[in-house]
This record gives C-alpha cells, structure tokens and sequence, in this order.
C-alpha cells in the first residue's frame, strides 16, 4: 500500500507538471502567435486607413492581403480551440473526428495516414468515444516522434460486444518492457483513460520491427438503451 500510495504521488506530481507545461504552451501560442498578428494586422489596417494606395487596385490588393491575414488567424483559433476539445467529436461523431485527425496529421507532420472503418455504432457515449480519440491522438503523435516512417495505418471497428481501434507503423519500433517499466506519461494516460470505460490496450512492437496498438472498449450498455428509446419514442 505505501509503494501503491508512493508511486500515485509520482503519478500525480508528473501529470500537474505536465499540465502546467501545457498550459505554458498554450500561453505562448497565445502571446506569441495571436496577440502579436492582431496587433501587427491592427496597426497596418490604421495605417491603410490614414494613407490610402493612390489607386483602386492597389488598395483592392491591400485588402486582399489583410483578408488572408485574418483568415489565417482564424485558422490559429481553430486548431487551438481543437486541439483543446474536439469539436466534430460531439457535433458528427467518433469515425468523422478520427477521420478528419488522420487528415490533419496528414496535412501538417508528412505522415501519411490511412484510416478505415467496419461497423462503428453510430452512438458511442461521450466518455468512450472521447478515449478512443485521445488514444488515436496520442498514438498518432508518437509515430511522427519517434517511428521514423511515413505511413501509419488507423482501424475503427465495433461488435456487439466491444469497439476496437488499431493504430499500426511500420517504423524503429521499440521495446515494449522498458516503455511500460518507465511508465511515460503517454502510457499512461493512454491505459488510465481506459481504466475508466473499462477498456484495455496491448502493444506489439520490437525494435525496426514497426508497431502495433491495439484498443478494446465493451460495447456500452448505454448506447443499447439510448437506441432503444429512440426507437421506442418513434413508434409513439
């Protein structure tokens, strides 16, 4: 019980830090990269307005390129707002938000990720679906760190009695019992998160053997009895 009560502290003590350093960063994405392109796109929208182009067209280019500004702001917002909470996660569900990540890394890190899908409920409770997500994320982020490959896989399917989800490379791989024994953050938060839907995860990785893995979630009973009384008020 005192190594159990001693190890939970440790646990603890390194998630607030890494909050904390979450919290730093997102400050200094605030500061840095907002707050200074409003304040830099607000003083050249001044000094447009005091000393106008002498033509039309140059003023029509000027506005044009504040336009850009302000939508690449916006986009900053939107991946910040993202990266915070995921908002097709609740507004179009779990294959789309895991869909739209895979698109997103795609895009931004040079990994190319593919995704497929087999028979995925379409109503997942909130708690499942938003561990399901993270794990995704958090896997996906490990394989742009440290798998040295460019292609990963991602797999979403569902039972009657579970819902797995597959995140695969092919790249340096590694050694699974240090990984575990050293207990990183990511690990953790990965098997924690499950812990609490009753989900459980294995790792299948050697090194320059690639990496494998696995998710397994039960099958709710809370989407069975959602379903139902759907259902059940249509008939009405």
């Amino acid at each position: 019980m005192r190594a159990n009560q001693q190890e939970l502290r440790s646990l603890t003590h390194r998630l607030l830090e890494a909050q904390e350093n979450e919290r730093r960063r997102i400050a200094r994405e605030l500061h840095d990269d907002l707050n200074q392109g409003l304040a830099l796109l607000s003083m050249e929208m001044d000094m447009l307005g005091q000393r106008p182009p002498d033509s039309a067209s140059r003023t029509t280019e000027r506005m044009r390129e504040l336009s850009v500004r302000v939508k690449e702001l916006s986009s900053s917002v939107h991946d910040l707002s993202h990266q915070l909470h995921p908002s097709k996660l609740e507004q179009l569900g779990l294959v789309v938000a895991v869909r739209g990540l895979c698109k997103e890394i795609t895009q931004h890190h040079g990994l190319e990720v593919t995704f497929s899908h087999c028979d995925v409920p379409e109503m997942i409770p909130e708690a499942t679906a938003l561990c399901l997500y993270r794990i995704t994320q958090e896997a996906l982020r490990n394989v742009v760190k440290h798998s040295g490959t460019d292609h990963a896989h991602v797999e979403l399917s569902g039972t009657q009695e579970e819902i797995c989800l597959r995140v695969s490379d092919d790249g340096a791989g590694f050694d699974p019992a240090p990984a575990k024994s050293n207990g990183g953050l990511g690990l953790v938060s990965m098997r924690e998160r499950l812990n609490l839907v009753g989900g459980e995860i294995s790792i299948d990785s050697r090194p320059s053997g690639g990496t494998r893995i696995d998710v397994r979630v039960p099958t709710p009973v809370l989407v069975l009895s959602e379903a139902f009384l759907q259902r059940a008020a249509v008939s009405a």
